[in-house]
């Protein structure tokens, strides 16, 4: 009988450590979803941005740019000058993203641009979690003219991808 009381005790005890181990890691876990944010930059160009991911979404509304892009492409090129500070970070940076910097890696997202090629610089180094090269938008904030007139050279993608 003792030891049947033991055997019980202990199961018990460990129902009831296992049941603590259990509402401690439930506690632990932390669910991160998408921070999608509608972007705005004037001219029917509105996209969704992921502030977790630091991208530009595929969506339907990339879907609705894409399906004239060729026809608006230098409109968007043009807003690549947008200093307007936005309250989205740069990756691995305390700075902030500007308009024209999301308007580039919007054209970016389209283009698939590849940077050698286009402006005769390799970018391949990349942060932890970032999706796009760890210099570009310090290349971006120091080139929009260049950049504006390297794109304008190069033919729009015959489609979009």
């Amino acid at each position: 009988m003792k030891k049947i009381k033991s055997f019980i005790k202990l199961f018990l005890f460990s129902l009831w450590i296992i049941s603590c181990g259990h509402k401690e890691n439930n506690k632990q876990i932390v669910v991160s979803e998408n921070k999608n944010i509608l972007i705005d930059l004037g001219d029917s160009f509105k996209f969704n941005w992921d502030s977790d991911k630091k991208i530009v979404v595929s969506d339907f509304l990339l879907d609705e740019i894409k399906k004239d892009y060729n026809k608006k492409r230098n409109v968007l090129i043009n807003k690549i000058n947008n200093e307007s500070s936005t309250n989205h970070m740069i990756c691995g940076s305390n700075q902030k993203l500007k308009k024209g910097d999301l308007a580039f890696l919007l054209i970016d997202k389209i283009e698939n641009i590849k940077y050698y090629e286009v402006f005769g610089i390799q970018m391949d180094t990349f942060i932890t979690g970032c999706y796009y090269p760890e210099y570009l938008i310090k290349f971006i904030n120091n080139e929009r003219d260049f950049i504006q007139k390297k794109l304008r050279d190069t033919s729009p993608p015959v489609s979009p991808r």
